[in-house]
């Protein structure tokens, strides 16, 4: 059997050992590990089965404090939640090649959609909306310290500390160290490495700021770990900012180099969009409980003007859990 030269893929070879293929590798393995720890036993995202891992109770609890404050900020936000959602459904997942590029933006329309929807909730919950990404992410590590019930896993996980090592919360035994290259690594292992390398990532970023404020060469001995003890737990969704930043201002090489298996590149598209789709539902239930006239006119609002049927497949199925949507609605033709 003869081999044709123009059918192989010669730069695939190139790029398979590649600094990129590994950091695309890494992010891919980070993304699937969250997936799985978010989906039920049949590796299925089941709204309801989310719903059953919520304190039951606290959610009660919602529902004795109804809200009764500005209605059109929340509604905005959700909305702004829902359109940067249906973003990352506007690629044909058959299309690897056109999904290989969208790739690239993803991890954004997936922080823009998950933080938007977690403003609406801290809105609901306190009046006020974090106007920074550093602001909501230490308000969203308070909402959980409050109330960690209401969280199930992954969203409970986190690493309070990397010095002299390493401390997690959230793991019901402590995680053990793996590779973050490891295709066979559990999720739970995985997800341990994402949120200590998140860390690791947050703690120089403050390094590099107090030497540029200071203006010397060397850190003063002893900031690490200084700053690593002021830094609020790190959860998913700084992993989510990590993300976004990487996608926004790092060598997006990765996406068209370090992607290079086609499953790959459609792993990474399908994990976000699950992480999205259960990390809207977790606060889009918190509002059903404490804000449910708001989200019911937000999700009537928007839907009935959706043209591209896309919200009958990202938002109905969650929202019909809520009580919210009754059923699906017929497409437009």
């Amino acid at each position: 059997m003869r081999i044709g030269l123009a059918d192989l893929d010669v730069f695939a070879y190139i790029d398979a050992d590649s600094a990129e293929a590994k950091a695309f590798t890494t992010y891919l393995g980070y993304v699937r590990a969250f997936d799985d720890l978010m989906t039920n036993a049949s590796g299925i995202l089941d709204f309801a089965h989310i719903r059953k891992q919520m304190d039951p109770a606290g959610l009660h609890r919602l529902r004795s404090r109804p809200y009764r404050s500005n209605a059109q900020v929340v509604s905005s936000l959700l909305i702004n939640a829902w359109l940067h959602e249906l973003h990352l459904h506007l690629v044909d997942s058959d299309n690897v090649g056109i999904v290989r590029v969208a790739n690239h933006a993803a991890a954004v329309y997936a922080y823009y959609a998950t933080s938007r929807a977690a403003s609406a909730w801290h809105f609901a919950l306190t009046s006020t909306a974090p106007q920074t990404h550093a602001g909501l992410l230490l308000a969203i590590d308070r909402l959980i310290a409050t109330a960690p019930s209401m969280y199930p896993c992954p969203w409970s996980l986190s690493c309070t500390r990397l010095f002299p090592s390493p401390v997690y919360q959230g793991f019901l035994a402590p995680p053990q160290p793996c590779s973050n290259l490891s295709r066979v690594a559990p999720p739970i292992g995985l997800a341990a490495k994402c949120l200590k390398t998140t860390r690791q990532k947050q703690v120089t970023q403050l390094i590099e700021e107090t030497k540029l404020q200071r203006k010397i060469a060397r850190a003063p001995s002893g900031e690490r770990e200084r700053k690593d003890g002021g830094l609020h737990r790190t959860t998913i969704f700084d992993f989510l900012w990590r993300s976004r930043a990487r996608s926004n201002y790092g060598d997006p090489a990765m996406f068209y180099m370090g992607a290079i298996v086609d499953d790959d590149v459609a792993g990474y598209l399908s994990g976000l969009r699950n992480i999205t789709a259960g990390t809207s539902f977790i606060f889009e239930t918190f509002l059903a409980h404490r804000a449910p006239d708001v989200l019911t006119e937000a999700a009537t609002h928007f839907i009935s003007r959706d043209r591209s049927g896309l919200t009958d497949v990202v938002l109905v199925p969650r929202l019909a859990e809520l009580g919210i949507v009754a059923r699906p609605r017929r497409r437009r033709r």
